[in-house]
């Protein structure tokens, strides 16, 4: 089966590389673009209206998000250099669901990876995961997080 496009669900977990180095793999095998999608947990500022000092705290944790974000980009290209033009990175600015969902929606095949009940991406990543499955309308590949995968079947 050939793909239009490969999309790898990446975020601040420590499974991202294992997640992108296979969709790097499939999609140099498979001969189509890949996109990288930065989809990680991003407060709602409406939560903060009750606490002492939250615009100073929005920013930082926006501050943050952006430094951990050019971190995980920076490593996104370092390791699809080799692809060529064939890669685009993307990254969900607001609301992460709708926009993963929406760039989903475009892909041949999606790359994910399993809940992790230890991750640093919390319950988002359990919403992320669920929604991918039930309403990309996409095949969904769901790495797990447990275990080295250097290829993938050939078929």
């Amino acid at each position: 089966m050939n793909y239009s496009s490969i999309l790898v669900h990446l975020d601040r977990s420590r499974h991202t590389t294992t997640r992108l180095a296979l969709a790097t793999q499939l999609a140099s095998s498979h001969d189509c673009p890949l996109i990288g999608l930065l989809g990680s947990f991003i407060p709602d500022p409406a939560w903060f209206y009750l606490m002492d000092n939250a615009a100073d705290y929005i920013e930082r944790d926006r501050q943050r998000r952006q430094l951990v974000g050019e971190r995980i980009r920076h490593r996104f290209q370092e390791m699809t250099k080799a692809l060529g033009a064939g890669v685009e990175w993307r990254a969900a600015e607001h609301d992460v669901l709708s926009t993963v969902l929406r760039e989903a929606r475009e892909a041949g095949l999606i790359v994910a990876g399993q809940y992790d009940a230890n991750g640093e991406e919390g319950p988002l990543a359990t919403q992320v995961l669920e929604a991918l499955l039930l309403e990309s309308g996409r095949p969904v590949l769901v790495v797990p997080c447990d275990g080295q995968f250097k290829e993938t079947a050939r078929g």
